[in-house]
């Protein structure tokens, strides 16, 4: 369930922080830790705490240690 979501090319370009932690493979509450210490890229819409894409990837780079490429290259041969 999207609470908000910003479209640009019919991509979701913003989660919810369960959306982020499902997405990089961690729970709801680490993802609320990264944000807390600064770690990722995040947003207020309202009360709801919203990551950006931006987040998603540097969450998948702290937990990790790889790059973007090296992310979506294994995404892609995983398919």
């Amino acid at each position: 369930f999207t609470l908000y979501a910003k479209f640009s090319s019919d991509m979701i370009t913003e989660f919810t922080t369960k959306e982020a932690a499902k997405i990089v493979g961690v729970s709801d509450s680490r993802i609320r830790q990264m944000v807390l210490s600064g770690e990722i890229d995040h947003r207020y819409f309202g009360r709801v705490l919203v990551i950006t894409q931006k987040g998603i990837t540097q969450a998948i780079n702290r937990i990790d240690g790889r790059s973007v490429r090296e992310v979506k290259t294994s995404i892609k041969n995983a398919a």
